[in-house]
C-alpha cells in the first residue's frame, strides 16, 4: 500500500518541476500577446532580460537580472522546498 507521506518527496520535485516550467511558458505567452505592453506594463522580468541582453546590447544589466531572478526563483520555490525534503518522516 502506498500513502501520501510516502510520496512526498516525489510530489515535491514533480512541484518544483511544474513551476519552473510555467516561467518559460508564461514568458513566451506575455511575449507573444504584448511584447511588454504599453510603456512596459505586462513586461515580465525574463522578458525584460532578453530585451536587455539582445535587443539592446546591455549584457551587464542583462547578467545581474538573470542573477536576481536566480535569488528569488531560489527563496520562493526551491528553498522551502529543501526545508520540506529535510523533514524526516517517522514509519
Amino acid at each position: 500500500h502506498i500513502t501520501i507521506p510516502l510520496l512526498r518527496e516525489q510530489i515535491l520535485v514533480s512541484f518544483v518541476l511544474i513551476f519552473a516550467g510555467g516561467f518559460g511558458h508564461l514568458m513566451g505567452l506575455f511575449a507573444i500577446m504584448t511584447s511588454g505592453g504599453p510603456a512596459g506594463a505586462t513586461e515580465l522580468m525574463g522578458l525584460y532580460m532578453q530585451k536587455l541582453g539582445f535587443v539592446g546590447r546591455q549584457l551587464g544589466q542583462a547578467s545581474a537580472v538573470s542573477v536576481l531572478m536566480l535569488i528569488i526563483v531560489f527563496s520562493v520555490l526551491i528553498y522551502p522546498a529543501i526545508r520540506v525534503a529535510r523533514e524526516r518522516l517517522e514509519y
